[in-house]
């Protein structure tokens, strides 16, 4: 059977880590892995978390509980993350400051395909 991939997709490019966010959703549907990269710039005083977040109808969003966690602590960080047999429609990622002086900046790519079709 083919594989479909999708590309490489920038959600974010230089998105400001001085405040909480949530990335756009990514469509996700029938795809079976989904890579997700994070890595950080700039960071010298800023502690927070991301996580990675899965939704069926688009409305209520759950967090994939990935371990260990994509914590910021102090200084810039770089995350690649696997997820295998993905059973939710769309998928983003979020970010919550956990304290420190708000600073640097993120960016996010993810990457998904299939076995089969």
């Amino acid at each position: 059977m083919p594989k479909r991939v999708v590309l490489p997709y920038d959600l974010e490019t230089t998105k400001s880590l001085a405040s909480s966010f949530s990335t756009a959703a990514v469509s996700v549907r029938y795809t079976d892995n989904v890579g997700v990269y994070v890595k950080t710039s700039s960071v010298t005083a800023n502690t927070g978390s991301f996580i990675i977040e899965g939704t069926i109808d688009g409305t209520n969003w759950f967090d994939f509980g990935v371990s260990p966690g994509l914590v910021l602590v102090d200084a810039d960080a770089e995350f690649a993350v696997n997820l295998n047999q993905v059973p939710f429609d769309q998928v983003r990622v979020s970010f919550t400051p956990g304290g420190g002086s708000p600073d640097g900046t993120v960016k996010i790519v993810i990457m998904a395909k299939s076995v089969g079709v």
